[in-house]
């Protein structure tokens, strides 16, 4: 035997623990970053929200950095300020409105007598064995309440979640420009976790998720505007219902949970609605409007902006949102889809399955 054939076999045993090691690290840098994310579920929230703004908005950054030779950080800060401009106009003119509307729903909602008199009438129904009026579910339901708040610990609750809700605002502001300026040195920090040798297998994924992540974020931005677009003008508009722009807000943001949330803002806008509706033109109204919100997204907007890159079985939507709400809570349902997405490219790539991305098909050779 040659000594360039013994050179070579011995390159090749080396080769082989080395492989392994490589593919067990990745493992355990995996499981190691999701036991982390676990245990700091509380603090998620903000870093995600600031994280998919600045992914969303980096290539503008880069476009115009390059066609105008600028620093990349100064348009990153600029382009920061812009969307706080943006949202605090927003803030300043639809914030009053809702929280007038609210407090108009608190107020309302305060009569649970006349709420609960509006669905069952005068006579008594069965709940939970028992035979009870609308006086006195609304005396059960308003002890509760009142139970629940002069409990140790409930005003302390509720104060709590307010600071944290302020706390969280203010913190997404800041990592937003942390992210919009520092994003890529955050992207290659990441790519280091990754031993060496699994890079390009990563980069290979990354190069086919990223234009199917980035459009569906954006995709989803413009399918909760249009959701709460279209709700106040059905509800508001059409339908003359209260708290429309309560209601329409609520459509919005629930477009964000798959399955479960537009279900949700149904079941809350039908409840209202109806509450203040006499006879079954309201009725029939309101299901008209129901059905044609969610056929105007489910079938035409959403697989517009979204594309069909998106599409994944519902069945897997559904167990990736209760994982992630059972792990992470509110972090975790923004995340279930684009985990959903990521772990459809990875299994493309490792069995050579070809990608769709909205018209075009990333075919792979074989």
């Amino acid at each position: 035997m040659t000594s360039a054939s013994k050179s070579d076999e011995s390159n090749a045993a080396l080769e082989r623990p080395v492989n392994n090691v490589s593919t067990n690290a990745t493992i355990a840098v995996l499981a190691a970053v999701t036991l982390l994310l676990y245990l700091v579920q509380a603090i998620l929230l903000p870093f995600v929200v600031s994280g998919i703004v600045a992914y969303i908005c980096s290539p503008l950054i880069d476009r115009i950095a390059i066609r105008r030779h600028l620093p990349r950080a100064a348009v990153a800060f600029t382009t920061g300020l812009f969307v706080a401009a943006i949202a605090a106009v927003i803030g300043y003119f639809t914030a009053p409105l809702f929280l007038r509307e609210v407090r108009r729903a608190v107020r309302e909602l305060g009569d649970l007598k006349g709420f609960v008199h509006q669905w069952i009438g005068a006579d008594s129904i069965s709940l939970l064995g028992k035979q009870m009026t609308d006086a006195e579910i609304a005396a059960a339901i308003s002890g509760a309440a009142q139970s629940w708040i002069n409990r140790a610990g409930g005003f302390a609750t509720l104060a709590a979640g307010g600071f944290t809700g302020v706390f969280g605002v203010i913190l997404t502001w800041v990592l937003l420009f942390y992210f919009l300026i520092g994003g890529k040195a955050v992207g290659r920090g990441m790519v280091w976790l990754i031993p060496p040798l699994d890079r390009p297998m990563v980069e290979r994924i990354w190069r086919r998720l990223d234009p199917i992540l980035r459009r569906y974020f954006v995709g989803l931005a413009i399918v909760v505007a249009y959701a709460a677009t279209a709700a106040y003008v059905g509800l508001g508009l059409i339908l003359h219902a209260p708290h429309a722009a309560m209601l329409a807000v609520l459509t919005g943001f629930l477009e964000l949970v798959p399955i479960a949330g537009p279900a949700a803002s149904a079941v809350v806008a039908g409840i209202f609605t109806l509450h203040a509706s006499k006879g079954v033109g309201a009725i029939l109204g309101y299901i008209a409007y129901a059905t044609a919100l969610r056929i105007s997204i489910d079938q035409f907007v959403g697989p517009i902006v979204l594309g069909r890159a998106a599409r994944i079985q519902p069945t897997i939507v559904i167990f990736c949102f209760l994982a992630g709400a059972m792990l992470f809570g509110v972090p975790g349902v923004i995340l279930a889809v684009p985990v959903a997405l990521t772990i459809k490219v990875v299994v493309g790539v490792l069995y050579e399955k070809p990608i769709e991305t909205g018209k075009r098909r990333s075919a792979v050779a074989g």
